[in-house]
């Protein structure tokens, strides 16, 4: 059981960076202010309490 999480994790954090990618490229394309912009704003400025607001909804629905 514990070698078959980590591919699960890996996956994981691969699509959340892609994710969040793909909603910083269309906030600045389109000059829309949202969640991919406070996040990156965030991590820049280490904002700790951001990041995990950021983080965790996407990460708990991904274990799901």
């Amino acid at each position: 059981m514990k070698n078959a999480i980590v591919p699960v994790v890996t996956i994981i954090g691969l699509d959340f960076g892609s994710y969040l990618n793909g909603a910083v490229v269309t906030e600045t394309i389109f000059g829309w202010d949202g969640l991919g912009r406070f996040t990156m704003e965030g991590i820049t400025m280490r904002d700790y309490p951001v990041i995990l607001a950021a983080s965790l909804p996407g990460l708990s629905f991904s274990c799901w």
